[in-house]
């Protein structure tokens, strides 16, 4: 069965959905406009009735919604939407694994209720309370028309309309719908509200002049005197719809914890469901209670609020212009910063491209020295948009730590099948960046924001702050019951999840993510405008000790005779005790030799006391591949931090450069190089090789690098699949002084060179890299054999024919001849039977054969 992962935030990217499969479609239900008005009179049209003053009983909630939407479809149809969805996520879905839930009792409880007859209101309260249980953003039911209300679905269109901005989004006061953060990256509270360690729901950004007078620091208690941790139980208790993100079941979170967080921040934007709200000012610790009627005058665009704080240096991204993500480098530093706020963009794609950018950009134009990845707000994408930054950050790539496990359909909530993840979500890695990367993150990070933090955490030189994710780790396939329409109804069902392979950790879904330092926004942070999760991690940069760096030279070495050193630059900002070591393993894994490093200048290790640290080590006997681990030993703070293969030598090959193919279009060359392997024992996996041109200099190379399409046997000849294409000026002189670096795993342990005359190629043509004579074919021979010879470059060409007493016999080639492979035949119906000598000289090259004539 052919898998999709559908960890994406689907409602984001209808192209995308619709280009996968269509949601199965009921005709038979009515999909009719929602906020519900009544004729009365003669003909007269009347609003429908809003929530009066006063605290509401669930009663109360009842009876307004009821009234506001009326009775809907049958009851006979609510049973089969309610059926549909009970019936499949009880069959398919994949989320039950580290979930506390009685899935049965909630039939029991509310299909009941549905048999006896609810209104359209009370049943996607309904839908709502059972997809709250499911606790899961990838997982719900929802009545599309109800949301509309909001007006997140014109003319009940599956799909919000507007992401990432929806603009078509009003809040609208007295509408008995829970507003659990639907726009994501804005509130129509116009104050972001974040949650302290206390619990204390807190203000840490504002418009200017809000109708509150609200300011960073301030404290929302609640509403009417009513805790709001009181209020939202009330609220739930009642059952009334949860705004949905429509194919997306809802937004509360996938672990206890995240579902509080996001549940509490949320007191804001609920404002129009009660009379007063109640506010802690954080300048004088007065509580004071406001009107919420004051907060009519709030109108889109909507404020900004992703519980993050602004970083000197750094922009947010442009979200007005649909841009989600955007970096930096922090002010009177250099360290790179990038907020990262989906993993899909608009147009689609738009944020891989910008991430890889964004890392390039810092790392190789910037040359910071340390990261920041600020994923505390990031609704997820697909996890492979990372893919190109990644590339960039990782020398392995750490995606095979995590299967897919699918579930298999039926009546056991356990089963499943656990399969690799798909082949675009792996990445080819380059050398790794061996510097510092704080990764921060946060409840409102998840599907593919869980997916990508999962991966940051095998990289030695990450650490993370801020909050757990929100532990969406969801996995679909197209057997999933996802996009289910009936009527107004819509449902999904991923019937997947992610699977650790690592330290025992099984299923992820509903698991906190491990942060290794919990830290976050506080009252005295956000009032002086710092944030504090940024500083912590600020801290911590540039507090470590840690080697980067790290080289070996020579690349190769002959087995068992050479020795290489190893060095390495190690960062000691606070001057701890400290000690470096490397370790040495070969293809296999297995340690093969270890050694201490010192910064005494003795050991190929600079001067002495300087930062940069060595040792020389005889290389094994064997040929093989060696990575070298490097471990920095903080012995005042008793830590240590591992670079595992931060650089890499060879004993097996060499690989060389055998023959390079050439051809021409125009100004354009094309060049495919074949590499050898010149060793006897070892085949060498993972090959590239690099192109770069040292003669002209004014030659334009892409791509850069190739990847050979399989490993190297001893004596092998293998050339990329694809080819360097070469630009050229008018000024071109008709050749190329040409560099060959060759990797395995991304590490260069091999170069070549050779200089190439391109003039007189017209079309597809070998060029050699050095001056060659073959044996001539056939031989022995009678009358007539062929001698190929080949010029690396345009060369004067003399081809003679000798006796074994040296006497001249004949000439078979006098003069220039171009760069390429040449063939000379030579008829010897005039000779006797014998041994003779043929000679090649061109330029400064000769040589020598014998050929055997037998009449």
């Amino acid at each position: 069965m052919k898998t999709a992962l559908l960890v994406l935030l689907v409602c984001l990217l209808p192209a995308a959905l619709s280009a996968q499969r269509r949601p199965t479609v009921d005709p038979t239900l009515s999909r009719d406009p929602v906020l519900k008005e009544s004729s009365a009179g003669q003909g007269k049209v009347v609003a429908p009735s809003l929530k009066k003053s006063g605290h509401y009983t669930v009663r109360d909630w009842h009876q307004l919604i009821d009234s506001l939407w009326g009775e809907g479809v049958t009851t006979a149809q609510k049973l089969s939407v309610f059926d549909s969805f009970w019936n499949n996520v009880d069959e398919a879905w994949g989320g039950f694994p580290n979930l506390v839930i009685n899935w049965d009792s909630l039939r029991s409880v509310y299909r009941p209720q549905v048999e006896a007859g609810v209104s359209r209101g009370r049943f996607a309260g309904i839908l709502s309370r059972l997809t709250r249980e499911l606790l899961e953003w990838h997982v719900g039911a929802v009545d599309l028309g109800i949301d509309s209300a909001m007006g997140l679905y014109p003319d009940l269109l599956i799909f919000p309309i507007g992401y990432p901005n929806y603009s078509l989004f009003r809040y609208k006061p007295g509408v008995p719908i829970i507003n659990i953060n639907i726009l994501f990256w804005r509130t129509n509270f116009g104050a972001g509200l974040t949650l302290l360690d206390d619990g204390t729901i807190m203000v840490y950004n504002v418009i200017p002049n809000h109708p509150l007078s609200l300011q960073p620091g301030d404290i929302i208690l609640g509403y009417d005197g009513i805790p709001w941790k009181q209020l939202i139980k009330e609220l739930f208790d009642a059952e009334l719809p949860i705004l949905s993100s429509g194919c997306v079941g809802n937004w509360l979170g996938s672990t206890v914890e995240a579902a509080n967080h996001a549940t509490m921040i949320s007191a804001g934007m609920n404002w129009g469901l009660f009379d007063t709200i109640d506010v802690v000012k954080y300048s004088t610790k007065d509580t004071v209670h406001y009107p919420t009627s004051l907060l009519n005058s709030l109108a889109p665009p909507y404020l900004i609020a992703t519980e993050q704080m602004p970083v000197n240096g750094v922009p947010f991204p442009d979200l007005d212009h649909n841009k989600l993500l955007s970096w930096g480098i922090v002010q009177g530093t250099n360290v790179g910063y990038i907020y990262g706020w989906d993993w899909s963009g608009n147009p689609w794609g738009e944020t891989k491209t910008l991430f890889g950018q964004a890392v390039y950009d810092l790392i190789h134009q910037h040359h910071v020295q340390a990261l920041i990845l600020d994923f505390r707000t990031n609704p997820g994408g697909w996890p492979e948009f990372a893919n190109d930054g990644f590339a960039r950050l990782f020398n392995f790539d750490p995606t095979p730590n995590y299967s897919q496990a699918i579930r298999v359909r039926g009546t056991d909530h356990f089963a499943f099948t656990l399969l690799p993840p798909l082949a675009d979500q792996t990445f080819v890695p380059t050398q790794i960046f061996d510097h510092p990367i704080a990764v921060l993150t946060g409840p409102l990070s998840g599907s593919s924001g869980d997916y990508n933090a999962f991966r940051l955490r095998f990289h030695p030189m990450v650490r993370f702050f801020g909050r757990p994710t929100c532990g969406a780790y969801t996995a679909g396939t197209n057997q999933s019951p996802y996009g289910t329409l009936i009527g107004p109804y819509f449902y999904r069902i991923d019937d997947g999840s992610v699977y650790s392979n690592v330290n025992d950790e099984g299923y992820m879904i509903h698991k906190p993510f491990p942060v290794d330092e919990e830290v976050w926004l506080t009252q005295e942070g956000v009032a002086r405008g710092e944030d504090d999760v940024v500083k912590r991690a600020l801290e911590w940069i540039n507090s470590l000790s840690y080697a980067y760096d790290v080289a070996v030279n020579p690349g190769y070495a002959r087995p068992g005779l050479d020795s290489v050193g190893i060095t390495a630059t190690l960062a000691n900002p606070l001057q701890h005790a400290a000690a470096v070591s490397a370790i040495v393993a070969d293809a296999s894994a297995a340690v093969r030799d270890s050694v201490l490093l010192y910064n005494d200048g003795l050991h190929g290790d600079g001067s002495a006391g300087d930062s940069v640290w060595g040792a020389q080590i005889r290389v094994p006997s064997d040929e093989n591949v060696f990575g070298a681990t490097v471990r920095t030993d903080d012995i005042t703070q008793g830590t240590c931090r591992r670079l595992s293969n931060a650089a890499r030598f060879a004993t097996a090959g060499p690989l060389t450069l055998d023959t390079v193919v050439v051809t021409k279009s125009e100004d354009t060359y094309t060049i495919k190089p074949y590499l050898k392997n010149n060793g006897a024992s070892f085949t060498i996996p993972n090959v590239s090789v690099s192109l770069s041109c040292i003669d002209p200099g004014d030659v334009y190379i892409t791509p850069p690098t190739l990847e050979l399409p399989s490993a190297i046997p001893p004596g092998g000849i293998v050339s990329p699949s694809a080819v360097f294409y070469v630009y050229t000026t008018p000024t071109f002189q008709g050749y190329f002084n040409l560099k060959f670096e060759m990797a395995t795993k991304s590490y260069v342990c091999w170069t070549d060179s050779t200089r190439l005359t391109v003039t007189g190629v017209t079309a597809e043509e070998v060029l050699p890299v050095v001056y060659e004579l073959a044996q001539n074919y056939p031989n022995p021979f009678n009358p007539s054999t062929a001698i190929r010879y080949g010029l690396p470059q345009r060369s004067h060409v003399t081809l003679t024919l000798f006796s074994t007493l040296g006497q001249q016999v004949a000439v078979l080639q006098e003069g220039e001849q171009e760069a390429g492979y040449h063939e000379a035949v030579f008829d010897a119906s005039g000779l006797a039977s014998g041994v003779y000598l043929y000679r090649l000289q061109a330029g400064d090259f000769v040589q020598a054969r014998r050929l055997l004539l037998l009449k």
